[in-house]
């Protein structure tokens, strides 16, 4: 049975954060968060990621199944923004954690953070120019 949790926060007039975690498996957690603009957009593609998880994600292949996962939300993602005259501007983590790997992407300026067992504090993402698309998992 799945478990889920989702939180949605109005940051500002203009911006609104959607947090989701749910569990797929004994051994598999879903984490997202996402913020946007767009009202519209961000709950939009919170569906679409939750629905592509649940359709696509196997215990068995995490990795491969992941990473086609993620080609999947570019396409929805690049289709919406050809298909609004609303200037797009969004940041999205999308990760797992499968057994003891943490997987993620991310797009825009979101950044992931780890606590070790020291309570040290890891930034595991890195800082280059935001990101407009899904292009790489990080472990």
């Amino acid at each position: 049975m799945i478990e889920f949790s989702s939180k949605k926060i109005k940051i500002n007039e203009n911006e609104t954060l959607i947090k989701k975690h749910f569990n797929l498996d004994s051994n598999l957690d879903c984490f997202i968060i996402i913020s946007s603009n767009d009202d519209k957009f961000s709950d939009a593609l919170s569906h679409k990621i939750l629905d592509a998880i649940i359709d696509r994600i196997n215990p068995e292949d995490v990795y491969n199944d992941f990473s086609i996962f993620l080609e999947n939300i570019n396409s929805f993602i690049k289709t919406w923004k050809k298909d609004t005259d609303i200037e797009l501007k969004s940041n999205v983590i999308i990760s797992l954690l499968h057994k003891k790997n943490f997987l993620f992407s991310s797009t825009g300026t979101a950044s992931c953070y780890l606590i070790n067992s020291s309570k040290d504090v890891l930034e595991i993402t890195d800082h280059k120019q935001p990101k407009k698309h899904f292009d790489y998992i990080s472990e």
